[in-house]
């Protein structure tokens, strides 16, 4: 393997100097006039696509085979696991026997901020109420915080919901999940056994890798060829990708996985391990990337950012996100800090966000921790004012930010919150 492995490093090193001195050729002028801003170009280093060959022998079944070996007690080898545990229920998505579903993908918005604005007005109108209320029912929207991560808030607001019954003030109503997306790359390192964002934690336990993959799901491929162009990014600047129906598998002891993979052949035919229906969930999801604000993204290199620019981006993506919610006819949501952790790990952003940084203690913040509450506090403050400014006033029933494993971040993001919310009447 050593020989076959050095052809395909070096290989590998050839088409990444290529690729990027392509990129580099293209002129990119940096935006100044936000309101005529366009997606920012993914135009990635010679490392970084160096860097993604390489990374790509992680999500063979070969490695993930190796690293299931570990056993649970290792990090990788639980999340091989996990990813092992999705492939049984999903298959590898190019058999077409879990396509159902792909036609409930939908690209709202897209790379311009007109796409945006398209969407915004398509949207029913709301009237504070909301045009699904039955009739003598009243919509206040309910702020909730939470230290759960967004599946394990989701999976409540779902029973919530169901709970509600048919009674005289109920909706009929959706619940959606926040996925913090890679705008880049599909699902992160969700299926490679490394790596812990939020989005790549719903990746390992749903079907959803291959309901937002255009390599897998042709309606969606469809979709970007026709409002992106193309298919070198998924996701739109100015926009989400809103899945309908994702399909969550319960709660698992992954000592107890079946050794054999859906792929294995048993008398030539794919065997595919039962599930129980009332277990599993079904959620719809909102992918959505932030923006990248570390000193060596193409967001932070093709941009000239202060606070005002920042700000105002921040809250065009969140009206895109929102804007999702709302298309789908969502009454609670689940929505996270994003952009507040590896995106938000450049040390210029303390003096540049000045002012947004309070801590609530005596604890010693290091650099990227002060960066990250910086953002942390302007994305709370944007989220509350899109939230109390039309057409998003009073739309939804409820909705909760789900920020885990992160106490001072989650106070950070809710004081900023609810300072801005009572500011605005």
């Amino acid at each position: 393997l050593t020989p076959l492995l050095l052809v395909y490093l070096i290989v590998a090193a050839i088409l990444a100097l290529l690729q990027a001195s392509f990129c580099v050729s293209k002129k990119v002028n940096k935006t100044e006039d936000m309101a005529s801003m366009g997606a920012i170009p993914i135009c990635p280093s010679a490392f970084e696509i160096f860097s993604d060959y390489f990374h790509a022998m992680f999500h063979t079944s070969m490695a993930i085979k190796y690293f299931r070996s570990l056993g649970v007690r290792c990090k990788m080898g639980l999340i091989s696991s996990q990813i092992h545990r999705v492939n049984l229920y999903f298959g590898d998505g190019k058999d077409g026997r879990n396509s159902r579903g792909y036609e409930k993908v939908t690209l709202m918005g897209g790379d311009s901020q007109k796409d945006l604005r398209s969407l915004i007005k398509s949207l029913p109108p709301n009237n504070n109420n909301g045009e699904d209320d039955v009739k003598g029912a009243t919509t206040t929207t309910s702020i909730h915080f939470t230290s759960d991560d967004s599946l394990t808030a989701a999976r409540r607001e779902k029973k919530l919901l169901e709970t509600k019954g048919e009674g005289k003030t109920a909706r009929v109503g959706r619940v959606a999940v926040l996925d913090a997306a890679n705008r880049k790359h599909v699902g992160g390192s969700g299926m490679r056994p490394y790596g812990g964002s939020q989005e790549e934690a719903l990746i390992r336990q749903s079907n959803l890798y291959w309901l937002i993959n255009p390599s897998y799901n042709s309606h969606l491929r469809g979709q970007c060829n026709k409002i992106l162009g193309d298919t070198s990014h998924h996701i739109p600047y100015f926009g989400a990708i809103y899945a309908q129906d994702v399909t969550f598998l319960p709660d698992h002891n992954y000592d107890n996985i079946p050794k054999k993979s859906r792929d294995a052949h048993s008398e030539g035919k794919k065997s595919k391990p039962s599930m129980d229906s009332n277990q599993a969930i079904q959620l719809d999801v909102i992918a959505a990337a932030f923006i990248d604000l570390r000193e060596k993204s193409d967001e932070w290199r093709f941009c000239s950012w202060t606070k005002s620019k920042i700000e105002y981006v921040i809250l065009r993506k969140i009206e895109a996100i929102l804007g999702a919610a709302a298309a789908g006819h969502c009454t609670s949501l689940v929505l996270a800090a994003i952009g507040c952790g590896v995106f938000a790990r450049n040390p210029r952003l303390i003096g540049m966000l000045e002012g947004e940084i309070v801590l609530s203690s005596s604890t010693n913040y290091n650099t990227t921790q002060r960066s990250s509450l910086a953002v942390a506090r302007l994305v709370g403050a944007c989220f509350a004012q899109v939230l109390k400014a039309p057409p998003f006033v009073n739309r939804f029933d409820r909705v909760v930010f789900a920020i885990a494993y992160n106490e001072p971040m989650l106070e950070a993001f809710k004081v900023a919150f609810e300072e801005r919310w009572t500011r605005i009447i």
